[in-house]
């Protein structure tokens, strides 16, 4: 069964030179559950040594957005998740449910994906991530 909790806003922490924020979640038995994305920027060509074994539209050049997230107090037999949605170049992930993947045109002419999804977390398996790549903006020169 599927039910709607909200996220209240429990600040952030700065640890080993990444940024944790923090959320808890009331479940409606009033358990309480914590959020702790870390998001981190991330290039191809330093995850992988050959990015585009791993994902053919994968290059060198792309920027990306690692999210991680890790719960803590899921109760048995309780799964959460965190929606995601994005227009972007692709992205990669671990488990990712209820995903809706189109391919548009993005701004700059170019294809991309539109995906919308959930980043499921468990009690087995509080730790998941997604990573989501874009291109670079052009550089602008001051005059």
């Amino acid at each position: 069964k599927s039910v709607d909790v909200r996220a209240r806003w429990r600040g952030y922490l700065l640890a080993r030179g990444q940024v944790h924020l923090r959320y808890d979640l009331v479940l409606p038995d009033g358990s309480l559950v914590r959020i702790e994305e870390t998001p981190e920027f991330v290039r191809p060509e330093k995850l992988f040594e050959d990015p585009t074994s791993q994902a053919p539209w994968l290059t060198k050049g792309l920027v990306g957005l690692r999210r991680t997230f890790t719960a803590t107090g899921i109760p048995e037999g309780t799964s959460v998740s965190v929606a995601i949605k994005s227009d972007c170049v692709g992205y990669l992930m671990e488990r990712l449910t209820g995903v809706a993947d189109s391919e548009i045109k993005l701004g700059d002419g170019s294809k991309g994906r539109h995906v919308e999804g959930r980043v499921p977390l468990e009690s087995t398996t509080p730790r998941n991530e997604v990573m989501l790549f874009f291109r670079p903006l052009p550089e602008t020169k001051a005059k």
